[in-house]
């Protein structure tokens, strides 16, 4: 059974790519902001990463479509 989970802009997920829908993910993980800056200060995450700002719409890469 799959647990339920509310992921907000600007979450850091882990996403994993469908092999069977190109347009299409599955979210495998949301991380707490304080595994995020874990992450950060292990050099884990690319240094274009910002965990300070606050993110928009306008930024994100991604394309959601109609919900």
């Amino acid at each position: 059974m799959r647990k339920s989970q509310w992921v907000n802009n600007g979450d850091l997920v882990l996403v994993s790519l469908r092999d069977y829908q190109d347009n299409k993910c599955d979210i495998i993980h949301v991380y707490s902001p304080e595994d995020a800056r874990r992450l950060k200060a292990k050099g884990e995450l690319p240094d274009a990463v910002d965990l300070d700002k606050d993110s928009d719409a306008e930024d994100m890469p991604f394309d959601f479509g109609e919900l």
